[in-house]
């Protein structure tokens, strides 16, 4: 991660927002941009920015891993520790492990016995297929 140059580094490019009516007012209060990322050389006035421009921006990441591993990590964030399923949302990944990771599906068709974990895909399957 990077620090704060020795030698305070003011970099001319400014946010978009700061272009706007009362950029003024935004560059006394946020400052000069004095958060540099090593890896691309952009400046970054609060360190969170330079952190999320770290975590998802910048062509560090690109080099490790491809586009679309990047995305699906960017929007999945709970994973499963047993069988590494990522979800969005915490509480689907609750229901992951409470109720489906190495559990037998609890609920069959009636009329093809194919089994499904949650009642409601059971009610999509007979009302689409049958």
């Amino acid at each position: 991660m990077s620090t704060i140059p020795s030698n305070p580094v003011t970099c001319t490019r400014h946010l978009r927002s700061m272009t706007l009516k009362g950029d003024q007012e935004k560059m006394r209060r946020y400052g000069p941009r004095k958060y540099l990322c090593t890896d691309c050389n952009r400046c970054f006035a609060l360190m969170a920015s330079l952190k999320r421009h770290r975590s998802f921006e910048c062509n560090l990441l690109s080099t490790v891993m491809g586009k679309a591993e990047q995305e699906r990590r960017r929007k999945k964030k709970h994973t499963c520790p047993n069988c590494s399923r990522s979800y969005q949302l915490c509480t689907s990944l609750w229901r992951h492990r409470n109720y489906e990771c190495g559990v037998e599906p609890k609920f069959s068709c009636p009329i093809c016995k194919t089994k499904f974990s949650q009642k409601t895909n059971l009610n999509r399957h007979v009302r689409t297929k049958h």
